[in-house]
């Protein structure tokens, strides 16, 4: 397998159940988005054949993973909400880098790249009482390395 779709597949073998966003973005490909999530090796293969290099993206509930979103560009710094957490020993993915603090954005933390920290779990996706903290679970879904975004 190489490509995106072989590491699609990757991840469903791993008990994700995966869909195809736009190449370098986070917009679902499929008819009803998260929802049509599979683990399914000739479905994934299937919805790869339309766009090879689509991003991977996984369905929180579907594949009962909640994820906590440290997000630099909300003004979170991952270093610190996970060392104040106590995170350290969980699966951990670094996101993209916060941009320049500008009106769009103003507690950007430029230059800090965001964080999202892993479990199993079926919670739904809620605000944390952590300024640009999110958890991402039923009813969300994640870019999955090595997406790009």
């Amino acid at each position: 397998m190489s490509g995106m779709v072989g590491y699609a597949v990757d991840h469903a073998e791993r008990g994700y159940a995966v869909f195809p966003c736009r190449p370098r973005g986070k917009t679902p490909l499929t008819a009803h988005g998260f929802k049509d999530a599979t683990r399914d090796e000739r479905t994934i293969r299937h919805m790869w054949d339309r766009v090879p290099d689509a991003n991977v993206a996984a369905a929180c509930g579907a594949s009962g993973t909640v994820v906590l979103d440290i997000d630099a560009k909300h003004g979170a710094d991952p270093r610190e909400v996970i060392g104040d957490l106590d995170l350290e020993a969980h699966v951990t993915v670094l996101t993209g880098e916060a941009p320049e603090r500008s009106a769009q954005n103003p507690d950007s933390l430029s230059g800090n790249r965001g964080a999202q920290v892993f479990f199993r779990g079926d919670q739904r996706t809620a605000q944390t009482a952590i300024k640009g903290v999110e958890l991402r679970g039923v009813g969300a879904y994640v870019v999955l390395p090595p997406s790009i975004h």
